[in-house]
């Protein structure tokens, strides 16, 4: 019987099926923050027209001031229905941002068909492309790193443009 020869990584292929289910994590989360994004700017598109078809400054403009008081009113609305429309156009633009192409990493393949490597034991070969895939998938995680940043912030501004017309509502229904 003629003995099994000697691997030098033996535990390669372990490695190797932890490494590419980490790959396979960060390539479902593109998708993940594709498909969020996707919905919030849908959403956010319908909010800011609904924004801009509240936006009426020249009617606040005209109500009588008699007082200082009076007179902040007016301003109030404007600057709360007008930063309402800001904060939902900032929010539309990070949205976009985040969804926007990026430049991800993949394995080159091109490198695997070098003659030196064919001739390797397959737990070096496991080894090589452990270490790619690990490069790549700290780019790939640094690129979702931002784009989850511009969604969060979209979707910041998006409530905070909310709050902005909420308030703007309830002071136009005190009037």
């Amino acid at each position: 019987m003629e003995a099994k020869p000697q691997e030098q990584y033996p535990s390669a292929n372990l490695s190797f099926q932890v490494i590419l289910h980490e790959y396979e994590l960060e390539c479902n989360r593109t998708s993940i923050i594709d498909s969020k994004t996707g919905i919030i700017i849908t959403l956010a598109a319908a909010y800011l027209v609904i924004v801009l078809k509240e936006f009426d400054f020249l009617k606040y403009l005209q109500l009588p001031v008699n007082t200082v008081s009076t007179a902040l009113m007016p301003l109030l609305l404007v600057f709360l229905n007008g930063g309402a429309i800001v904060l939902a156009v900032l929010s539309l633009l990070f949205l976009l941002i985040a969804v926007m192409p990026r430049d991800y990493q993949f394995l080159n393949y091109d490198d695997l068909l070098e003659k030196e490597l064919l001739t390797e034991k397959p737990d070096i070969i496991s080894v090589l492309i452990l270490q790619n895939y690990i490069e790549i998938i700290y780019q790939n995680k640094g690129v979702n790193d931002k784009r989850a940043v511009y969604y969060r912030t979209g979707l910041l501004l998006l409530f905070a443009s909310i709050v902005a017309l909420f308030s703007y509502k309830l002071l136009t229904n005190l009037l």
